[in-house]
């Protein structure tokens, strides 16, 4: 059970893989262009390592002053350190839209995967959006492909709700999070901190409440790639399966 509970939680966020580098939506115009996304993923229920996911996708972006779009496709190696090993294909679908003469976003992104697993192909799905308010005059919205919302100023709220859907089209959760953020920009290092409850929906009878926190860093020296790394631990307070969970990601995407 604890096993399952790690391995649902890796999936809910390996489906929304962290960086990319795309303009602010603050830029002037429209612009567009392809780039690659890499990153590998690990995650722990206490003391034990769950799985492994290593990402290579290839992706394409539209940005524009108040939209961005952006269309992802790509591998995903999938290791349960079990030798029951696999290589799915996945797609990801994403976008943002800050309101003219406004501060918040609003934002949303749509993963579709072809599962190889014996006795169990098929596609899964995963989606979430979320609405980022800031809280001060200095924290501006923006959005990078494949990244989602990073806020690199000041202090902001973010609610957020994510869904999963298993092979068949069955539901497998609802979490819902309601976040404090705070961004620190340096130079070309973006530092991002956030933290709440996250409410999870797993089955019909019984939701509840966990801690969850996350750390974004990314580090940008050219404008042709961004290295990133992040941190996420979540605490489960459920009855018969209390602990921590943990998910660390790091990986390279690159502007063509």
């Amino acid at each position: 059970m604890h096993r399952a509970l790690g391995l649902l939680l890796l999936a809910t966020t390996s489906a929304f893989a962290i960086p990319g580098s795309a303009q602010e939506l603050e830029t002037k115009g429209i612009t567009d262009g392809f780039y690659l996304f890499t990153e590998q993923e690990v995650g722990w229920f206490k003391e034990d390592a769950e799985a492994a996911v290593t990402s290579a996708r290839l992706g394409y972006a539209v940005e524009g002053p108040q939209l961005t779009l952006g269309f992802e496709l790509g591998p995903r190696y999938i290791s349960t350190f079990n030798l029951q090993n696999r290589t799915d294909w996945s797609a990801k679908l994403e976008g943002a839209w800050v309101p003219e003469n406004t501060s918040f976003e609003l934002y949303g992104e749509y993963e579709p995967a072809l599962s190889t697993e014996t006795d169990n192909s098929g596609f899964y799905q995963t989606a979430k959006w979320g609405l980022v308010i800031p809280l001060t005059s200095a924290s501006q919205p923006q959005f990078d492909i494949g990244q989602g919302f990073a806020d690199t100023s000041d202090f902001y709220i973010k609610l957020e709700q994510q869904g999963g859907w298993a092979v068949g089209g069955h539901q497998e959760f609802i979490l819902t999070s309601p976040r404090l953020g705070y961004g620190l920009e340096l130079d070309s290092v973006e530092i991002a901190l956030e933290a709440g409850p996250s409410l999870r929906w797993s089955d019909q009878t019984s939701p509840h409440t966990d801690l969850a926190t996350k750390l974004d860093l990314r580090f940008s020296p050219t404008e042709r790639y961004e290295i990133f790394m992040e941190y996420e631990p979540t605490y489960i307070f459920q009855a018969d399966q209390t602990g921590l969970i943990q998910i660390l990601k790091a990986g390279l995407v690159f502007n063509f």
